[in-house]
């Protein structure tokens, strides 16, 4: 995907095209990201942060919210609705891959 394009999937987003989701209003954003390599132990640091008791992992490890020809185009509204079930948890957060694998996704860092 171009850039040109990502930015067109932004402002859609922003313009409230996407659809909204029941209760995913009030939910908390996460405060961390894990962010890592394929075959880095990724996957192995999400188990152990899901296990622990103040720490909430939404129960799909790769949301890939961040990449923009994947979930970006459907709104922070459906990102923050991954987390409706933190309750009270101090740390929240996501793990993915994807978000380390530039040129071959869009709107992730370089």
């Amino acid at each position: 995907m171009k850039t040109n394009q990502y930015r067109s999937i932004r402002s859609d987003t922003a313009k409230g095209l996407t659809r909204r989701l029941p209760g995913a209003g009030s939910a908390p954003l996460p405060n961390f990201i894990v962010i890592g390599a394929m075959k880095a132990g990724t996957t192995s640091l999400y188990q152990y942060l899901k296990h622990h008791d103040q720490v909430f992992m939404p129960p799909i490890k790769e949301l890939d919210f961040f990449v923009a020809e994947s979930n970006w185009c459907r709104g922070v509204g459906w990102y923050r609705h991954r987390f409706r079930d933190a309750g009270e948890a101090p740390a929240r957060g996501e793990a993915s891959v994807a978000y380390t694998q530039y040129p071959a996704h869009a709107g992730v860092p370089e």
